[in-house]
């Protein structure tokens, strides 16, 4: 195996496939890129058994005797990250080691054998679903926050995507909050309601992938495994094997008190009622009355913060304290100048979201103190 290739396109394939990389799996074949010389590019692939990324990149001259190697992803990176620009690197496979040759520089790496890298075995019954990358990635940014991390129901790790009539929803929750976003379509292309579980890595990585762009990409959803395709890579992961928790059953049917408040208004008040908040649970106590919202907080030094805000409330008073933490996070998701805050009187959950943008909905239990 002998090649050539541009050293910027292999630093932007190699910047991509260093993300899925383990290193610190303890099986090394899981520390390398796997090369396939194919007849007009070479594949590139990185897996890590669970997660799996392959992209492509054109060479400039080859000679082909072995069609496939891996080498360390890393390793590699850092090379060609240090290499010259405008220039060409070259690939020579000479005695199970793989020589790296740029302007005046020579690297010697160590290989493996490509029949020992990890391939990823697709559901053959899918789901395809065309979007552009900026819907999918807004889908995953609006949401991943709420996922839960290391929670002994791991299913809560994860993202749920699902397929509804007419549109795609996202939805995350940690047990203390839930964020869900949806995303619309004209027609109806598909005949079953379906639902996969996105693990928390996959979803890091897409959102990572994914540009803020109206380039098409297309999910396929299979049983057991999620493909990604776009012009420039292909994603593929497993899907996690478990149910999702009914969210629906979450979301309060009615909300009995809603107030509208201007957005950032209500998101440089809580900012700075946060300070003097309790380090532990992070409380911020509302005390809504007409026409009127105090924030207030304190901390075992018994030190206080309280603000008052002005909101179109004319209804009962109503007294709760929430997380000020998922307040924040939430907020900084919603673009629109108003922001309608609903809360269940029995229950005392609060939804945020924004009437001009009702394809984002964020749901926060309240602190029991």
């Amino acid at each position: 195996m002998k090649f050539s290739v541009d050293r910027n396109h292999l630093i932007a394939a190699l910047q991509m496939l260093c993300g899925i990389v383990d290193r610190k799996s303890t099986k090394p074949i899981l520390s390398n890129v796997r090369f396939d010389l194919m007849k007009e590019f070479i594949l590139l692939t990185a897996s890590d058994v669970d997660v799996e990324l392959k992209c492509s990149i054109e060479f400039k001259s080859a000679m082909v005797e072995k069609n496939s190697i891996t080498v360390s992803a890393h390793k590699l990176f850092d090379i060609c990250r240090s290499l010259p620009e405008n220039f060409d690197v070259h690939f020579e496979w000479v005695d199970n080691q793989m020589l790296v040759s740029c302007d005046q520089s020579r690297f010697v790496l160590a290989t493996l054998p490509a029949d020992e890298f990890p391939v990823f075995q697709p559901s053959e019954k899918k789901v395809n679903v065309s979007l552009f990358q900026a819907d999918l990635k807004k889908l995953i940014v609006r949401t991943s926050f709420a996922m839960a991390q290391q929670d002994v129901r791991f299913y809560l790790n994860g993202l749920l995507v699902e397929l509804k009539e007419r549109c795609i929803r996202s939805v995350a929750t940690d047990g203390h909050r839930l964020s869900m976003a949806t995303h619309s379509f004209d027609e109806w292309a598909w005949k079953d309601e379906q639902q996969v579980i996105i693990p928390r890595k996959a979803v890091m990585e897409l959102q990572r992938l994914l540009v803020v762009q109206k380039v098409s990409v297309e999910l396929q959803l299979g049983e057991k495994h999620l493909c990604v395709l776009t012009p420039n890579y292909q994603f593929m992961c497993r899907l996690v094997d478990a149910k999702f928790p009914d969210y629906q059953q979450v979301i309060p049917k009615s909300f009995d008190t809603e107030f509208v408040v201007e957005h950032e208004r209500l998101k440089s008040a809580l900012s700075r009622v946060a300070i003097l908040s309790n380090e532990k649970h992070k409380s911020v106590t509302f005390f809504l009355t007409k026409g009127k919202l105090s924030l207030s907080s304190n901390n075992a030094e018994r030190e206080e913060a309280q603000e008052d805000l002005a909101v179109d409330f004319s209804g009962e008073s109503e007294k709760v304290s929430f997380n000020v933490a998922y307040l924040l996070e939430a907020l900084s998701f919603i673009e629109q100048e108003m922001v309608y805050f609903s809360l269940s009187t029995e229950k005392k959950i609060a939804s945020l979201y924004s009437p001009d943008d009702t394809s984002f909905r964020h749901i926060v239990m309240p602190v029991r103190l």
